[in-house]
C-alpha cells in the first residue's frame, strides 16, 4: 500500500492549475496564498516530481501527460488530500473518500471544495476577498490619514484591527487576536500579543469609519484574510498562546531569530500582571520552528478556528 499526501496548499495549486492556470502570475492572481509562500509550494511539488517548469513559456506543466479528463469532486478546503493505492483500486479523499480504478490518474481530479465554517462566509467570499496580498511596492502613506496610524479598529469581540500604515489602496495592519483571561467577580484581563501582519482595503476602512459609531459594522464592511500560513506567525516579538489554565496564560515569545533562536517563556494572571519564566535557545533554528509547530497545533488553532480563520500547518 502506497500513501501520497499533498496539503491543503499543494491541493490549492493543483486545482488552480487543473482549471488552466499554468502561469505563477495567474496562479498567484487566483490564489489566497502569498507570494513566498506560493514559490514554495510550487517549489515542492517539482521537487515531488509533479511540476516542471517550461523556460520558454514560463508555464508549468505536469512531468507527464495526464491520462483521461477532468474529473470533479467534493472536498474540504481545510483538509489535504491523501490517496491511498492499493493493489486492485485507489482511494481519494479531501473529506470524503472516493474510490477509482487502479490505473486512475489522480492528477485528473479537480476538487469542488467547500468551507465548513460556523460564519456565513463563502470559499468564493474567502478566496476573493482575503487576497489582499503582498505587494511589490512598499505601501506610501497618505497624509490626510496620518492620525490613524497605531490605533485599533474593534472589529469584533475577539479581534481587533492595529493601523500601520493607510495607502491609497491598502492598508498595512496586524490582526490581533484577543484572549480573555476568564472574568471573576468584575475582573478580567485581556492578553492582545497573538498577531499576524495583513491588509485590509483603504476604501472599505475609510468608509466604516465615516459613519456614525452606532452605525458601524466592521465585520460586515472590512473584509479581512482569514486564511493564513503557519509561517505568518514566526517572527520576533510575536506572543504565541501556550494554555489557559486556572485564569493565567501561558505565552511564549519569539524574543531572538537571527543569532540564536530564542523563545522567552511569560504567565499572565487575570489582573493583567505578566511574569517572565523561563527562556529556552535553541542553536537549531529547524527545532525551534518544530517546537512551536507542536504548540501551535494545540490553544493558537483553537483560537483561529474559534475566530473562523485557517492556518496551514505545513509551511
Amino acid at each position: 500500500m502506497d500513501i501520497i499526501n499533498f496539503s491543503n496548499l499543494e491541493s490549492q495549486v493543483l486545482n488552480l492549475f487543473n482549471q488552466g492556470k499554468k502561469t505563477f502570475d495567474s496562479i498567484n492572481e487566483s490564489s489566497s496564498i502569498a507570494e513566498k509562500t506560493l514559490t514554495s509550494v510550487l517549489e515542492g511539488l517539482i521537487s515531488k516530481n509533479i511540476f516542471k517548469l517550461n523556460i520558454n513559456t514560463c508555464e508549468y506543466e505536469y512531468q507527464t501527460k495526464v491520462n483521461g479528463e477532468i474529473f470533479i469532486c467534493d472536498g474540504n478546503l481545510l483538509l489535504p488530500t491523501t490517496i491511498i493505492k492499493l493493489k486492485d483500486k485507489i482511494l481519494v479523499t479531501r473529506g470524503e473518500w472516493y474510490e477509482f480504478p487502479v490505473d486512475f490518474d489522480i492528477r485528473r481530479i479537480i476538487w469542488n471544495v467547500k468551507l465548513e465554517s460556523k460564519s456565513n462566509s463563502t470559499l468564493v467570499d474567502l478566496i476573493r476577498t482575503s487576497v489582499l496580498k503582498e505587494k511589490k511596492s512598499k505601501i506610501v502613506q497618505l497624509l490626510e490619514y496620518e492620525n490613524l496610524c497605531n490605533k485599533i479598529v474593534p472589529y469584533s469581540p475577539t479581534i481587533g484591527l492595529l493601523i500601520h500604515c493607510v495607502g491609497e489602496s491598502v492598508t498595512d495592519i496586524s490582526i490581533i487576536f484577543k484572549i480573555k483571561i476568564n472574568k471573576i467577580a468584575d475582573i478580567s484581563s485581556e492578553h492582545r500579543g497573538f498577531t499576524v501582519r495583513s491588509e485590509i482595503s483603504t476604501e472599505e476602512l475609510i468608509a466604516v469609519l465615516k459613519k456614525p459609531i452606532v452605525e458601524r459594522n466592521y465585520i460586515n464592511d472590512i473584509k479581512i484574510n482569514q486564511i493564513h500560513n503557519f509561517s505568518d506567525f514566526i517572527f520576533s516579538k510575536n506572543e504565541i498562546p501556550v494554555s489557559l489554565i486556572n485564569n493565567e496564560l501561558t505565552f511564549i515569545k519569539i524574543t531572538g531569530i537571527k543569532k540564536l533562536f530564542e523563545l522567552t517563556y511569560f504567565k499572565m494572571d487575570i489582573l493583567g500582571n505578566v511574569k517572565k519564566l523561563d527562556i529556552e535557545t535553541f542553536d537549531d533554528s529547524n527545532e525551534a520552528i518544530d517546537k512551536l509547530r507542536d504548540i501551535f497545533k494545540g490553544l493558537p488553532s483553537l483560537i483561529l478556528s474559534e475566530n473562523d480563520f485557517m492556518s496551514e500547518m505545513t509551511e
